[in-house]
C-alpha cells in the first residue's frame, strides 16, 4: 500500500496518485487540512482518502497513513510526498531492493540543494547517525519503504509532528534492533514557498536530540 500525505497539493497531486497506481494498487493520500481541490483530485485520480479536518502536520499525516495501512492487513508500506518532489518511478528499483530490512530510505542527492542546504542535512545526518548508532545519509526524505515492524514503531512511538518527524522516526526503529538501509533517488526542486528552509535544520536538530534523550 502507498500512503501519501498532502495538504494544498492541487497542481501535482494528480500526477503523484496517477503515477504510484501504476505499480501499487492501493493508494491512500491523507489529506491534512487542506484549503483546495487536494481531496476531490486525489479521490478522482483513483486515491483513497482520509482527511483530518485540520492540519495536523505531516508527522501526523503519515501515521495516520501508516495506522491504516496496518488495519487493512499491509506488510509493505511506501510513503511518498504529495508535491511531486519524489518520483514514483522510483518505487520499481526500491521495491525489488527492499529485501531483508525494515526501512528503505530513499536518500536524496544534495549536491545541488545549495550549500547551507547540504550544511544542514549533512549535521542531521551526523546527529542520527551518532544517536542511533546506523549510519544515515539523509534522515530527512519522506520516500520510504516499511516492514510491517517498522510502520508499528512509527504509529506507537512517533511524537513530533512538526519537522521533526522524520529524524525521530528513523532513531526509534533504528533503536529497536530494526534494518535500515537507503536507495539513491534525485528529488525535484520544491516549488515556490513549499518545503524546509535550511535554517528549519535547528529545529530539526533540537527535536531529534529531544527523541534520542527521551
Amino acid at each position: 500500500m502507498a500512503v501519501i500525505p498532502a495538504k494544498n497539493e492541487q497542481q501535482t497531486i494528480s500526477w503523484v496518485v496517477e503515477e504510484t497506481k501504476k505499480r501499487i494498487n492501493a493508494v491512500v493520500v491523507v489529506n491534512d487540512g487542506s484549503e483546495d481541490m487536494t481531496k476531490k483530485l486525489a479521490a478522482k485520480a483513483g486515491a483513497h482518502v482520509i482527511s483530518h479536518p485540520v492540519s495536523m502536520g505531516a508527522g501526523a499525516a503519515t501515521s495516520t497513513g501508516l495506522r491504516y495501512a496496518l488495519i487493512k492487513g499491509a506488510d509493505v508500506i511506501v510513503t511518498l510526498d504529495g508535491d511531486g518532489q519524489h518520483d514514483p518511478a522510483y518505487l520499481d528499483p526500491m521495491l525489488e531492493t527492499f529485501e531483508d530490512v525494515d526501512l528503505l530510505i530513499g536518500s536524496r542527492d544534495m549536491r545541488e540543494g545549495g550549500f547551507w542546504r547540504r550544511l544542514a542535512n549533512d549535521i542531521l545526518a551526523w546527529e542520527i547517525s551518532t544517536l542511533s548508532g546506523v549510519k544515515i545519509a539523509d534522515s530527512q526524505s519522506g520516500f520510504r519503504i516499511y516492514s510491517r515492524r517498522a510502520a508499528r514503531v512509527f504509529v506507537d512511538e512517533v511524537t513530533e509532528w512538526g519537522y521533526g518527524w522524520a529524524s525521530e522516526s528513523v532513531l526509534l526503529i533504528a533503536r529497536r534492533g530494526l534494518r535500515i538501509s537507503e536507495f539513491p533517488i534525485k528529488a525535484k526542486p520544491h516549488s515556490g514557498k513549499k518545503g524546509t528552509k535550511w535554517w528549519d535544520g535547528f529545529f530539526i536538530f533540537y527535536q531529534a536530540l529531544r527523541a534520542g534523550l527521551r
